[in-house]
């Protein structure tokens, strides 16, 4: 999903007069965040199994717990 803004949408934006200087600040931050978030989201696509177990391990305890909670409860028949 390529959520960049265009040149002309950029400079549209930037020269809206009703815009203040905070304003124009505000643009280019959330330009800013939106590459670093877009570059961060590419990253993690990237990581590999282990690579995503090491740097997140809680999070994999926590899915294979519920997991493993989901599975049981399924299992369990009181007929």
């Amino acid at each position: 999903m390529d959520h960049k803004i265009s040149n002309l949408d950029r400079e549209s934006i930037l020269s809206n007069p009703k815009l203040g200087a905070d304003d124009i600040d505000n643009v280019k931050k959330a330009e800013v965040l939106l590459m670093e978030a877009e570059a961060a989201t590419e990253s993690e696509h990237r990581m590999g199994l282990i690579q995503a177990l090491r740097r997140y391990p809680k999070a994999a305890a926590w899915s294979l717990a519920i997991s493993f909670a989901v599975i049981m409860e399924g299992t369990c028949s009181e007929s």
